[in-house]
């Protein structure tokens, strides 16, 4: 089984070429968060893939322009130093706070889109370089006990996308869809013997840890696509509690 630990491994990564299944397993980590009752909010830069969602219970906000997709990456961040802030005044507990999830999908195409929109914005006096990217990096690093987290798809980990080093060493929680290339699996394993074997003829099957941590095999089934989400909506609301849900099959959330 697919497990995520988010008091562990709180930023979750997940790879793979396209029509590999990367969306089929956000959709299920996505729909299995709402019955636990997170706080959802999603940047879709491929404008469609999670619209269908933007009614269902605990989803906040479903972005699809960019000034939305910047603002909720602003308000993550945002939100974590406001967290922060409680519990050193003594106002709250680490144990006080909703979980909180900002999903970023198509990581490599909203950081392309997100420059040429600032070269478009930018004023006389603004930093050079867009500033978005860098709080997502400080959502990286300490969101955790803010329990403030990120859920970044993209095809592939690379150090141009995710930053080297410290960025995505904190995308601790890997999922990567088909197999890998060598220097794929390295990136995203440390090894070229994790990864590699999947067989490219299986939609959804892809490597990820277990709940004791061990690299497994797994495979991942469509739940619901974002364009036929809302005819489920209100069957999954009247069948599923949003603060009590049961784990669904093949995710295994402990916080």
């Amino acid at each position: 089984d697919m497990a995520w630990r988010p008091w562990l491994d709180p930023m979750m990564l997940i790879t793979g070429r396209t029509g590999r299944g990367k969306t089929v397993v956000a959709h299920s980590v996505l729909t299995e968060l709402a019955a636990r009752g997170w706080l959802i909010d999603v940047s879709d830069a491929k404008l469609i893939e999670f619209l269908g969602y933007a009614s269902w219970p605990n989803v906040r906000c479903v972005a699809a322009v960019m000034e939305e997709q910047v603002r909720l990456v602003h308000a993550s961040l945002d939100l974590m130093k406001e967290r922060y802030a409680k519990i050193v005044s003594g106002e709250a507990s680490e144990d006080d706070f909703q979980p909180y999830v900002l999903f970023l999908d198509e990581y490599a195409l909203f950081r392309e889109d997100l420059a040429d929109w600032y070269m478009e914005i930018k004023r006389k006096g603004d930093p050079t370089k867009v500033p978005t990217t860098q709080k997502v990096n400080a959502v990286l690093r300490a969101g955790r006990t803010a329990r403030v987290h990120l859920v970044i798809l993209t095809q592939r980990p690379d150090a141009e996308i995710l930053g080297s080093g410290e960025p995505r060493a904190n995308l601790s929680c890997r999922v990567s869809l088909g197999p890998l290339d060598r220097d794929g699996a390295i990136m995203m394993w440390g090894t070229p013997n994790i990864g590699m074997s999947i067989d490219p003829t299986v939609r959804g099957r892809g490597t990820t840890r277990n709940a004791a941590g061990e690299p497994v095999e797994f495979q991942a089934y469509w739940q619901a696509i974002a364009g036929q989400a809302g005819r489920y909506a209100q069957s999954w609301r009247a069948q599923r509690s949003c603060r009590h849900g049961v784990a669904q099959e093949g995710l295994n959330l402990r916080y």
